[in-house]
């Protein structure tokens, strides 16, 4: 197919595939009408993925009949299926099935310490408490450091002045999220083995030999070694990894006895800086879980023809990645598509892609994916989509999977990391537009070769060996060294990509097996440098070291930047700092650095804003494939002037639209000389994509110029703010007419105005009989109480998986009558109300108001968990009502919001007590919230009067809204979508304003006091004290000021 052609309609291979999270009961009928859904919402596919809540027994028989519906139906929708390896995350325990063996198991070190007295009293007992004791040992400690270590044994008395130091094996603590199990020994080949027994090949067996061939791969999700020094992830700081044959295996690689040194595994010693122990221990786990977890599902993958994709925990830092796994490059080298995972609304750490790219490049791997925007929460709009995803694509992201599509809202489902991203979107059906934006994108940017010049060699090593007990706060770090390391880490990244010198990062280890140097070049893999910076690193490995004296002896470029290796294989060694005197040294600062990596530039940026503007330039013969990037969300960058040499031909594609538009040369661009400039401007997060053709570089030149300016030739604005996605260049220079718009305007919505009951009182009895009320609260907070006095398990992100459940605990707990009663108020009565439930197949009565309601539930509403059921208006009144439902409860399932829906208006009292009024006949511009829709979350059409002045054509630009998205319709009843910046169409006439409404003020949290909170997660809706707010805490959501109005004359 031509370029231009895959450009304007990409398949699926270029689409989004998101997680589908299995998480209720499952039916094939509605399985494929989801991926119906996901087709019409412009994905390429799917990873069924078992998430909270599911139900239909994970890997079994049902299980694989789905599957296999759901391979069978994407063949024939042309999308692709991908398999993921576990019952919810971290991959490895097979849904606790494969650590129900206690040897398969993941185990720690542990260190504790002990005063005299304590030790007199642990002398006295034996092993026990679940611990295997290895070594003791008595020393002098200060803070985290210890002197005057000496090995102690049983009966041995502690002099004045020492700490016992004991060291034992203790099992990781069973937890619910491995359904009562733990996590795998990764470390273990036998364990893993076992795991891929009961996942890979159970897949294999159970699939037919037709429908397992046409699956793409399989999904590893957030496998690790086990915390070290952290509390992070289920360990403590005083834990280690440990698998069984550690010490066997250690002694055979490093030649010495590592139980005789744990006091230095642990903690530093007394005036050293580093520790070789503890840097030769995290070296060691990071090889015993690529031998034994990595390697062999990867050889798996490849003899059965899938592709292994996935990420590890966890990547967002030099640290993260020292305390769950050692270094994430090294296992990217290990996968078929290397993966990352970014959380988050705005997470800046740019730096993760850049590294799983880098060895994508290294090693010839054509696609990287990033799981994106996981725990965003409902809050957040397609544009802020745009943007998390826009720099990733820039940086190398070609296979997205957006986190997370429910299968279904049901229970604790719908607070499993929201938003889910499909049909419960508003939206869902203009999610389109996002998708063929990033699979055009994805298109542009395979054209041609991204080929760096400069290696920044990763420091992450030093943090091993600055690692120790006490030293992490979770995934922060106590230690000044550290931190020193890591911000030289986000510096040197921030000041290289923002003078656009083009990098990649090299990873010791794979430098160790793949690298060589020939005439000054630097060989990783398949790729070639011809300068390397050192930057951050305390210690070098010998092995590095080589290779630079290699390169520095047959002309290649070495840099360091800032303080220079003391250490060589974490001894202290002057090798590093001879060599560095024969290279290029400079302080850690900006223009010292960039002036030492001048040839290695793609584009020089002057003027205000420059350093927001991110560029990625690919290279494919006489043309040259430019992505350019405004990383600034909130302000436009203007005049960036770009200079290309011997210009013969330009292009731009835009991946909003699928057009590729010639430039001509000759009568838009003016020549001064031997270059063309071209001006630019670049709205809060907008992207160009432009195609040069001839031997051209692209440059900035130093003076910003006005359109004006004629000397030598005219330098033409290419793109005004405010015009870009309108992109008529006529309509541009032509005269306008500001056209205002009503104060009000008549308005409809997709779906009736909804009310939230949240609030309950709750009557029901114990086994035994006893009676307990449970005054007026939060619903969660009751379903909470509720189980805590009749002892049945909270529910949660990790909580037991019901089908764990129904399967192996045989949950013999009687179902029990639970009284739940919501309360609202009417100040007029407007027709009939719709009340939504849920659970509705264990509801026994429905009363208001003391009368009874016929129990016919009618149609589902926006997920099939949820029951619909009239409300005649002759069962409500003006003032109080009372809705009283009587259900059944066995634990399972739990108390939930209930919804009241129809032609009303929300007022809230006191902002928690809502009170139903009319329904308002018109729109202001502003908040809807403050107009009687404080928990809508449809769609809401602004209908424009129908007057000659709003006819003709003309430009729109958005003002000020909060929402989803928004778009506008011409007087012609076309659709013209307007959710990116600059929000700016042109049209013949207006008809409508269609604003799309974020879930949040329906499903929240509600109650969460921090209305901008950096996450969203199952806790979110459980916020207690401070966090908590007893009003309800909502968006803002509607067209704040009315969109501008231009007619072209």
């Amino acid at each position: 197919m031509d370029q231009k052609e895959l450009f304007r309609n990409p398949p699926a291979a270029y689409r989004g595939k998101p997680f589908w999270a299995w998480n209720g009961r499952l039916e094939e009928k509605e399985l494929l009408r989801q991926i119906d859904v996901f087709q019409e919402m412009g994905f390429g596919g799917f990873f069924m993925h078992s998430r909270t809540g599911l139900e239909t027994e994970y890997l079994g028989k049902e299980w694989f009949e789905d599957t296999s519906a759901c391979i069978r139906y994407a063949e024939k929708k042309k999308l692709e299926p991908w398999l993921y390896d576990e019952d919810r995350w971290p991959s490895g325990s097979a849904g606790g099935m494969a650590t129900a063996k206690r040897k398969y198991r993941a185990s720690f070190l542990e260190a504790e310490q002990k005063d005299r007295i304590d030790w007199e009293k642990e002398a006295e007992e034996t092993n026990g408490k679940g611990k295997e004791r290895i070594a003791c040992f008595a020393c002098r400690m200060e803070g985290c450091s210890f002197s005057r270590k000496r090995r102690l044994e049983t009966g041995d008395a502690l002099q004045d002045g020492e700490t016992a130091l004991l060291f034992s094996v203790v099992e990781a603590p069973c937890r619910e999220v491995y359904n009562g199990n733990t996590y795998l020994d990764t470390m273990n080949p036998e364990a893993v083995k076992y795991f891929i027994e009961l996942t890979h090949e159970r897949y294999a067996a159970g699939l037919s030999e037709e429908d397992f061939e046409k699956v793409c791969g399989i999904f590893t999700d957030e496998p690790h070694r086990g915390p070290l020094f952290t509390s992070f992830n289920g360990g403590r700081e005083e834990w280690v990894p440990y698998t069984p044959k550690l010490f066997e295996t250690f002694q055979e690689m490093y030649g010495y006895d590592l139980r005789e040194f744990l006091p230095e595994l642990f903690f530093r010693e007394k005036g050293q800086r580093l520790s070789r122990v503890t840097y030769h221990y995290i070296a060691l786990c990071q090889e015993l879980f690529l031998d034994s977890f990595a390697r062999p599902i990867q050889e798996w993958c490849a003899k059965h023809r899938m592709k292994l994709t996935g990420h590890v925990l966890h990547e967002d830092s030099l640290i993260a990645q020292t305390l769950m796994q050692g270094s994430l490059m090294r296992f990217y080298e290990c996968m078929d598509i290397p993966g990352i995972d970014h959380l988050l609304r705005d997470n800046r750490c740019f730096w993760i892609v850049k590294q799983a790219v880098s060895v994508a490049k290294q090693f010839k791997k054509p696609w990287v994916l990033s799981e994106l925007y996981g725990a965003t929460g409902w809050k957040s709009t397609l544009e802020e989509y745009k943007q998390i995803g826009d720099w990733q694509a820039l940086f190398g992201i070609n296979l997205r999977c957006p986190h997370l599509a429910w299968y279904t809202m049901k229970g604790e489902a719908k607070r499993d990391y929201p938003a889910s991203i499909s049909f419960h979107l508003a939206g869902w059906k203009e999610y389109r537009y996002l998708e063929d934006y990033f699979s055009r994108l994805h298109v542009f940017l395979e054209q041609g070769e991204e080929k760096e010049g400069m290696l920044v060699i990763s420091p992450v090593e030093s943090v091993w060996a600055r690692s120790s007990s006490g030293a992490y706060d979770g995934l922060e770090s106590r230690d000044a060294v550290i931190n020193q390391i890591e911000n030289d880490y986000e510096k040197l990244f921030e000041i290289l990509t923002r003078n656009q010198i083009g990098f990649d990062y090299g990873d010791e280890g794979i430098l160790a097996s793949h690298g060589s140097v020939q005439d000054g070049i630097l060989k990783v893999g398949a790729c070639r440098y011809h300068g390397v910076i050192i930057c951050g690193m305390q210690t070098i490995r010998s092995s590095t070291l080589l290779l630079l004296r290699q390169m520095e002896g047959t002309g290649g470029t070495v840099i360091f930047a800032g303080d220079v290796p003391a250490y060589m294989d974490v001894l202290p060694s002057r090798e590093a700092a001879v060599l560095a005197e024969k290279c290029i040294r400079v302080p850690m600062e900006e223009n010292r650095i960039v002036k030492a990596c001048e040839q290695e530039r793609t584009l020089i940026v002057s003027g205000e804003g420059r350093k927001d503007i991110l560029v990625c330039r690919r290279k494919n013969g006489s043309r040259t494939y430019y992505m350019m990037l405004n990383q600034n969300r909130k302000e436009l960058r203007k005049h960036i002037v770009i200079r290309f040499e011997h210009l013969e031909e330009l292009e731009e594609w835009n991946a909003r639209t699928g057009e590729v538009t010639s430039i001509p040369v000759s009568t838009v661009l003016g020549r001064t000389g031997t270059y063309t400039e071209y001006i630019l401007d670049f709205a809060p997060g907008e992207e160009k994509l432009l195609c040069a053709k001839a031997s051209c570089t692209l440059q900035t030149g130093g003076e910003t110029y006005a359109s004006e300016k004629k000397p030598g030739g005219t330098a033409v604005n290419a793109y005004q703010y405010g015009d870009s996605a309108a992109n008529p260049v006529l309509e541009k220079q032509a005269r306008v007419q500001s056209i205002p718009l009503p104060e009000s305007n008549f308005f409809r919505l997709s779906e009736k105005n909804l009310c939230v009951l949240d609030r309950v009182s709750v009557c029901f009895h114990s086994v035994d009989g006893k009676e307990y009320r449970l005054g007026k609260m939060e619903v969660l907070r009751a379903d909470r109480e509720m189980r805590r006095i009749l002892r049945h398990p909270m529910r949660g992100g990790e909580m037991l998986q019901p089908w764990y459940s129904m399967k192996y605990k045989k949950n013999t707990k009687e179902r029990q009558q639970v009284a739940i009663k919501y309360s609202f108020r009417i100040q007029k009565k407007t027709g009939m109300l719709t009340l939504v439930l849920e659970n509705t197949e264990q509801i026994l009565r429905i009363r208001i108001n003391r009368m009874e309601v016929p129990l016919s539930f009618q149609k589902k509403w926006i997920d099939v968990c949820f029951g619909q059921i009239e409300l005649s208006e002759d069962l409500l009144r003006e003032g109080e009502n009372e809705i009283e439902i009587l259900q059944e409860f066995n634990g399972q399932d739990g108390l939930e919001a209930a919804y009241l829906q129809g032609d009303f208006s929300v007022y809230l009292e006191d902002g928690k007590n809502p009170v139903l009024g009319e329904l308002p006949k018109k729109l202001e511009w502003g908040d809807i919230t403050q107009q009687g829709f404080p928990f809508y979350s449809g769609i809401v059409t602004y209908c424009i009067p129908e007057q000659e002045e709003y006819q003709g054509r003309m430009r729109i630009t958005a003002g000020s809204w909060t929402g989803w998205t928004m778009s506008f319709m011409d007087a012609c009843g076309s659709e013209h979508f307007a959710g990116f910046a600059p929000y700016t169409v042109c049209c013949d006439g207006l008809r409508e304003i269609r604003l799309f409404l974020t879930r949040k003020n329906t499903f929240g949290p509600l109650h969460e006091r921090e209305p901008n909170p950096e996450m969203c997660e199952p806790d979110s809706f459980l916020t207690s004290g401070k966090k908590w707010s007893k009003a309800y805490v909502l968006q803002a959501q509607g067209i704040m000021e009315p969109p501008k109005l231009e007619l072209i004359e």
